[in-house]
């Protein structure tokens, strides 16, 4: 209502307070619903994009996942951020949520396909960075703003780019990483969970890639 209306501060604050409402519910003993995030293109995330799954649908499937629901959430305020101007603020915004978010596909890591939780963050970092980025201006802000919002983008890259090289030692290219101070302290921070689900293999695939398979399912168990 308040959108409509062109009350944007408003209806983010309504956003803001469904949000706290919810997070509390999620995190109330027997009232835990289905996380979600196991659907065909769930690895891709949606963090800008409200209308992936309106809300009317998830209220008349009675889902309130909170995969789907918290991304939802957080799209609606991006969306009204966007509309008063505060790139900078959806920025930060999203780093945060996509740390904490990490967390949450963590902890159900062992529900969700084979390196979910990596390519989900990929795809988000990158979406923040090119949404925020295409709508900032330049001087419209203070300094001291615009040059947070630009660390900001250098930590959504880099966390990004961690979660690139883990990807790629979890699918058995470890090796073929650069061998560098900087990568090795970036890769010695992250966890190494084992892996619940591993993709299958054709059957009618080279036997060097069972091979490999075999070899990146040792390492990755290690």
């Amino acid at each position: 209502m308040f959108e409509m209306a062109h009350l944007f501060e408003d209806a983010l604050r309504e956003y803001d307070e469904l949000e706290l409402c919810y997070m509390e519910t999620v995190n109330m003993i027997g009232k835990q619903r289905d996380f979600g995030g196991v659907d065909r293109g769930d690895d891709q995330a949606v963090l800008l994009n409200p209308g992936n799954k309106p809300l009317t649908q998830i209220v008349q499937d009675d889902s309130f996942r909170e995969f789907e629901f918290r991304q939802y959430l957080f799209a609606c305020q991006s969306k009204l951020l966007f509309k008063l101007n505060r790139a900078f603020e959806v920025a930060s915004r999203g780093y945060s949520f996509i740390i904490s978010f990490s967390k949450a596909l963590a902890l159900h890591e062992n529900i969700l396909p084979f390196c979910m939780r990596e390519v989900w963050v990929i795809t988000a970092c990158l979406d923040v960075v090119n949404a925020t980025a295409s709508h900032y201006i330049d001087g419209l802000v203070a300094p001291d703003i615009e040059k947070e919002f630009y660390r900001l983008q250098g930590d959504l890259y880099s966390l990004c780019r961690i979660k690139f090289m883990r990807l790629s030692y979890l699918i058995g290219y470890g090796t073929e990483i650069e061998r560098s101070p900087v990568n090795s302290a970036s890769l010695s921070m992250l966890p190494w969970p084992k892996p619940a689900i591993w993709p299958s293999v054709p059957p009618d695939a080279l036997s060097e890639v069972f091979t490999k398979e075999k070899v990146s399912y040792q390492y990755a168990v290690c």
